[in-house]
């Protein structure tokens, strides 16, 4: 079930990101399920016209290395695989720091630290699913 949503994700991240052209998808290397779940994404990704990066990383070790090369890439967004569920502190944390927004079926509810004085948005539904970071917009990212 898990990798038939890759297409809804992505057509989530382009309806709340305007111009979106790249997106990341963090997999794990090892796990059995990483084949479907990046193929559907691919495949979603080639319908709407989208450019998808699949970073692959053996565990949460390689969640640094793996955010620094999305955000070098110019990917403006990433997808997490869902089982690295109990590391969502630091993907938030890492996903904030490179000022990306991230997408994954995490069931526990992780925020992005704020990063203006802006007012909360008033879209909560996404809060699940969707963590966009915040910017004043005078620095808000070159979607180009």
């Amino acid at each position: 079930m898990e990798a038939e949503l890759g297409g809804k994700r992505l057509d989530l991240l382009r309806e709340i990101i305007p111009g979106l052209t790249r997106v990341a998808v963090v997999a794990a290397k090892t796990d059995p399920f990483t084949g479907s779940f990046v193929q559907d994404l691919q495949a979603g990704a080639a319908r709407l016209g989208l450019q998808l990066h699949p970073v692959m990383v053996e565990g949460p070790g390689g969640f640094e290395d793996a955010f620094a090369v999305i955000s070098s890439a110019g990917d403006q967004a990433v997808i997490i695989q869902p089982n690295f569920l109990p590391h969502t502190a630091a993907i938030v944390a890492l996903a904030a720091k490179h000022r990306l927004a991230t997408v994954s079926s995490y069931r526990t509810r992780q925020t992005m630290p704020r990063t203006s004085s802006a007012p909360r948005s008033s879209s909560t539904k996404f809060s699940r699913e969707l963590s966009l970071p915040t910017f004043p917009s005078n620095s808000r990212p070159n979607s180009s």
